[in-house]
Order: structure tokens, then C-alpha cells, then sequence
């Protein structure tokens, strides 16, 4: 779960870097239907309110259709829609979520081998010669349990406390 956790963390952080602009001022970017229908209001300056309250920033001066932009960049809010939509089941059902401690415990007690990487790191690290080798020779072919890790790791030639 950590490894999607930080995926999503970073995505997130990257996502929040890009400004996304916003318009507010009628088909053509004039505010004429706008001032016909309210001219008592300014128009700017509540465009741009409203648009920055959605978390948007304000493009004051954008047609309808401004072609030398990217189309990209105008579909953009329907992947983003969709995205948010996405973020929020898998949010909801990340919560769902219960650890069946009992189920891991015995899955960690079938599969001992598990503990050969560290194993080997720390043979690594003490100097111990051929820590693959010897650790094939342990697993390769064979049932892995905890005695036969306890009684390999009780035999290697490193420090006492470097076994526990």
C-alpha cells in the first residue's frame, strides 16, 4: 500500500503544479451577453472572482475557440473530470480497506524465503564469501522454514547480535 500511496502523493503534487486557466466572459471573451443582461454589474472584476474561486486562473481575454492554443490544453478538464471521479473511488474504497493480520501471518509462515534478501545484505555486509551461492544452496530445491533460516543464519560467521 506505501508504493501507492507515494505514487499517488507524487501525481498529486505534480498535478498541483500545473495552472489551469479559466474564462469567464461570454462565448466570443467580450462580456456582451453579460452586460446586456446585467449592466448594473462589472463585469471583470466578478469574472475573475468567480473563476479564481474555483481554484482556476483568470485568463481575462480568450475567444471562444483560441485556435493557437493546444487541444490539449482545451480538453483538458474532461481527463481531469474524469481523473477526480477516478481519485475519489479509489479513495473511498482505499478506506474500505481492513488488514487481515491473521491471513499475513500465515502467508510470512509459509514463505521463509522471504528473508533471504536481508540475509544475504547483511552477509554482504560482513564480508561473509559467495552470500548467493550460499543462500541457493539453502532454498534451491527445498522447503524453507523457520528452522532451517534460524539454523543458517545461527552458523554464519558474523557477529552475534548482527543474527537477531
Amino acid at each position: 500500500m506505501t508504493i501507492f500511496a507515494y505514487r499517488l502523493n507524487r501525481e498529486r503534487r505534480e498535478i498541483s503544479q500545473i495552472e489551469i486557466l479559466g474564462k469567464f466572459a461570454g462565448a466570443v471573451g467580450n462580456y456582451n451577453a453579460h452586460i446586456a443582461a446585467y449592466p448594473e454589474i462589472s463585469r471583470p472584476e466578478v469574472a475573475e472572482e468567480f473563476v479564481v474561486s474555483l481554484g482556476l486562473k483568470f485568463n481575462p481575454y480568450v475567444p471562444q475557440r483560441d485556435l493557437t492554443d493546444s487541444t490539449v490544453l482545451r480538453n483538458m478538464g474532461v481527463g481531469l473530470g474524469h481523473s477526480l471521479l477516478a481519485y475519489m473511488s479509489a479513495l473511498q474504497g482505499i478506506q474500505k480497506l481492513q488488514v487481515n493480520e491473521a491471513a499475513l501471518t500465515e502467508d510470512l509462515d509459509k514463505t521463509w524465503e522471504v528473508l533471504a534478501e536481508p540475509i544475504q545484505t547483511v552477509m554482504r555486509r560482513y564480508g561473509v564469501p559467495e552470500p548467493y551461492e550460499k543462500l541457493k544452496e539453502l532454498t534451491r530445491g527445498r522447503a524453507v522454514n523457520k528452522e532451517s533460516i534460524r539454523d543458517f543464519i545461527q552458523n554464519l560467521d558474523i557477529p552475534t547480535d548482527a543474527k537477531t
